[in-house]
């Protein structure tokens, strides 16, 4: 599974909801049939799924139109005589079945109907620019512009450039109105835990999860984009509350959670170090030494060693 990474492409991190009592949510959920809250959030979690497997097949387009970008001049096109021509782009991967999982997503309960139709516009331009791509792919692969004099290539150009626009504008829809929805769905399984066995080691794991969730969210979508402070203090005050909380679960109960605490405390340790590099770069990662990919990466093992039920919540 795919997760957050740096460089040509920055997302979301593909957390699942682990199901909260109650019967698995089928692909056939109807409105009737989900009513009852585990069974919400056990449908919710179906949706969620399908959406982030979309959004993390799709890293492959915004790797491909980095790899042009690095390149080509966007404004003028290319023209042959680019240095570093023989970059030319990735070919794209299938999304037929991402896709149509994504689309009968789309139509299930629960509604969400921002982030719905965010998904269905997404999917359009996926598949509008995806074929583009490969078709760029090819071209500069076979340096077909050689034998053309990069007829084809400024053709091509000219459908990527709005391309590329209407798939950026679709996706970070895509994405904000994902981390909305995502953010209602994680506070009530923190809700329904806590209602099911109070604020111990499940719910003080599921709580450091989902802050430190949020934290990650706050980092640019590329190493060319700026860091918003004031939103990333926010996000990091509040896992810095999560972790507090912990750690006084744990003191209060030896050996609760012992093998999932400390990788969270030194993200949190991390976190404010990476804080004291972006007050001097004033928020622009492009001036900060490498200690974000070391973040990136902890916080990718910490999200898989979740999801793989490894940690002993007892």
């Amino acid at each position: 599974m795919k997760v957050h990474q740096t460089g040509a492409a920055f997302l979301l991190a593909a957390l699942s909801l682990a199901a909260i009592g109650g019967p698995p949510a089928l692909a056939q959920t109807t409105a009737a049939a989900v009513t009852d809250p585990s069974a919400l959030l056990n449908a919710a979690t179906s949706k969620f799924n399908a959406y982030v497997a979309l959004m993390n097949r799709t890293l492959r387009v915004e790797d491909s139109i980095n790899r042009y970008r690095s390149w080509v001049n966007m404004k003028t096109g290319p023209t042959g005589k680019e240095r570093y021509i023989d970059y030319g782009l990735y070919e794209v991967y299938d999304t037929t079945r991402e896709t149509t999982e994504a689309s009968a997503a789309a139509g299930r309960e629960p509604a969400m109907p921002e982030l719905d139709a965010a998904v269905k516009a997404f999917i359009a331009a996926n598949t509008a620019i995806s074929p583009l791509l490969n078709q760029a792919a090819g071209y500069y692969q076979r340096k077909d512009y050689l034998a053309d004099k990069m007829e084809q290539g400024r053709d091509l150009h000219a459908k990527l450039l709005p391309a590329i626009e209407t798939y950026g504008t679709a996706r970070a829809r895509m994405e904000a109105a994902f981390r909305v929805e995502k953010d209602k769905a994680d506070q009530q399984r923190l809700d329904a835990i806590e209602k099911q066995e109070g604020r111990l080691a499940k719910w003080q794991r599921t709580n450091v999860m989902w802050k430190i969730r949020r934290v990650m969210d706050v980092l640019p979508s590329s190493g060319r984009q700026a860091i918003d402070l004031s939103a990333f203090d926010a996000a990091l005050n509040d896992y810095a509350g999560a972790i507090k909380d912990m750690v006084a679960f744990t003191g209060s109960n030896p050996g609760k959670l012992s093998s999932f605490a400390s990788t969270p405390s030194q993200l949190l340790g991390d976190l404010r170090g990476l804080r004291e590099q972006l007050a001097r770069t004033k928020g622009d990662p492009r001036r900060m030494s490498n200690g974000l990919q070391s973040i990136v990466n902890q916080y990718n093992m910490l999200v898989q060693m979740s999801n793989s039920g490894m940690y002993d919540d007892r």
